[in-house]
């Protein structure tokens, strides 16, 4: 039964893969924008906590790295000093992102100079900003690839150990490649 389920799922998806080999994808029209725009961003707008300024006080260990990977004091200043496209600077700015928390400011750079990176800290730290962001860019970087019948080849791969999590996370990952070429 399952072995069955499983054929009758591949079959349809590479119908679904050859039918885009020949066709490709289909047009966004402006409505269709509109809406995603609107769904998307209308209660991206997250207000400062109250001691935010503060985050600064934060003690951050870092081990490691090649000295290339200095923090970077705001979402501008990444976008500049490591040429992000234009589309997720865009989107970093309609998600509200303005100054990173410690997380994102030591994480971010250490990234984009392609370095190993591994972060423990709390909820609501920026965990997911910080690891999405330099993936995006990379994605971006690498171009839209032409479309191949045959198994898929991701330039990305989330790992996420709760639905829960891997929803919000598909949700940032949206915001982050909105009006972009980058496919989730």
């Amino acid at each position: 039964m399952r072995e069955a389920k499983r054929q009758r799922e591949a079959a349809q998806f590479f119908t679904y893969q050859s039918r885009l080999l020949r066709t490709g994808l289909p047009p966004r029209d402006t409505l269709y924008w509109r809406r995603e725009e609107q769904l998307l961003f209308q209660t991206t707008q997250m207000t400062k906590g109250i001691n935010f300024d503060q985050y600064d006080n934060i003690k951050v260990e870092r081990r490691g790295g090649r000295g290339a990977e200095a923090v970077c004091e705001s979402f501008q200043e990444v976008v500049s000093k490591f040429k992000l496209h234009q589309d997720l600077a865009d989107n970093i700015e309609r998600c509200g992102y303005d100054k990173p928390t410690p997380v994102q400011k030591h994480s971010m750079s250490a990234s984009l100079a392609k370095t190993d990176v591994m972060v423990a800290a709390q909820t609501g730290s920026g965990k997911t900003a910080a690891f999405l962001v330099p993936m995006i860019a990379a994605v971006l970087k690498a171009g839209q690839q032409p479309l191949e019948e045959g198994a898929m080849k991701p330039t990305g791969v989330v790992l996420a150990p709760t639905r829960e999590l891997c929803q919000q996370i598909a949700m940032e990952a949206r915001k982050l490649c909105f009006k972009s070429s980058a496919q989730l």
